[in-house]
């Protein structure tokens, strides 16, 4: 059997001397919280976690990002059918494409959520797995064989809850807060039908971005939200992202103007445009994604953009060292 052991500097590897590892009470959790998680836990019937064949992690050569306190964007909407999640897949494979740190895509949609079958995922590890464990201290080893999916392209997806499950918020946060400590990139993507749960996501992340698209009930929906949001105190980093824009082109009387003075009116900016892409569901239904297999589509630049803008520290180039010459030529 294989076991796992941490180099210095970062580097796993494996070995063939176990070491021991005991785990304490994850000192995070009240009392409260681990009630509500053991009843939740004892109602459902979950199974055990995916078999090692069917997760396992090549962790050879593993470099961890020393930042261990991950940025948090979710992506959710006021509706169905307006491509929350299409987008949610999109940004998390970006960032991974340009190796921007360890990405992991959570979905926490209920019911219904469709990140792993998209992606052919088959797994039963699910947001519902973690309940045995978040009264543990997780370790990283625990955690990325055991508690997450890792897809041949090297970026992570925890998969959502089966239909008639439901993830307790205090579990929702507790999830959340253990990723940030082992992963760059957390993508949630969830939707409003839980709203409590939803909040309690937004309240950890660093970005909430609200799909819209020109249409008015939509754009209703947007203001009502905020206006819930802003008595919550979480509306300060809620943006909008426009999906199917068509430019300033077309008859329909909510264009980017009437849009953009709408949001401003409820105190939400748009952080981008999305384009319409006319093969982009040709393109998923294989399973594959759009800013992938065609990086220079103006989807994938458009994601890119939004990226960009809202985390500049991500993309910043790193300061060079001054040499010698050039500090005594100053």
């Amino acid at each position: 059997m294989i076991f796992l052991r941490p180099r210095d500097k970062g580097i796993l590897s494996t070995t063939d001397e176990p070491e021991e590892y005991t785990v304490p009470r994850n000192r995070d959790l009240d009392e409260k919280s681990i009630v509500h998680i053991e009843s939740a836990l004892n109602g459902s019937a979950i199974r055990s976690n995916v078999r090692s064949a069917n997760n396992f992690i090549q962790m050879d050569g593993l470099t961890i990002n020393t930042m261990r306190n991950g940025r948090v964007m979710v992506v959710t909407s006021t509706k169905g059918g307006i491509g929350k999640t299409t987008l949610a897949m999109s940004l998390a494979r970006h960032l991974h494409d340009l190796g921007k740190g360890r990405t992991i895509i959570v979905d926490l949609q209920h019911p219904h959520g469709n990140v792993a079958s998209r992606l052919r995922i088959k797994s039963e590890v699910n947001v519902m797995s973690w309940l045995p464990y978040l009264q543990q201290e997780l370790d990283e080893v625990t955690l990325l064989s055991k508690l997450v999916v890792r897809l041949e392209e090297g970026y992570y997806v925890l998969p959502a809850v089966e239909i008639g499950q439901t993830c307790p918020m205090e579990a929702a946060a507790a999830i959340i807060r253990e990723l940030k400590r082992y992963f760059d990139l957390i993508i949630v993507d969830m939707g409003p039908e839980q709203h409590d749960l939803l909040v309690s996501v937004m309240k950890a992340a660093d970005k909430t971005f609200v799909v819209i698209d020109y249409d008015f009930s939509t754009l209703k929906d947007v203001g009502n939200y905020t206006a819930l949001w802003k008595k919550q105190g979480i509306s300060d980093n809620v943006f909008a992202l426009v999906n199917f824009d068509r430019g300033r082109k077309g008859r329909n009387k909510i264009n980017r103007e009437t849009c953009e003075r709408l949001l401003r009116e409820v105190g939400i900016s748009i952080v981008g445009y999305l384009p319409e892409a006319d093969n982009m569901r040709s393109i998923h239904n294989e399973g594959k994604l759009l800013v992938h297999e065609q990086p220079k589509h103006p989807f994938t630049k458009a994601c890119g953009g939004v990226l960009k803008k809202s985390f500049p520290e991500i993309f910043a180039k790193p300061k060079q060292k001054e040499g010698f010459i050039k500090r005594w030529l100053r």
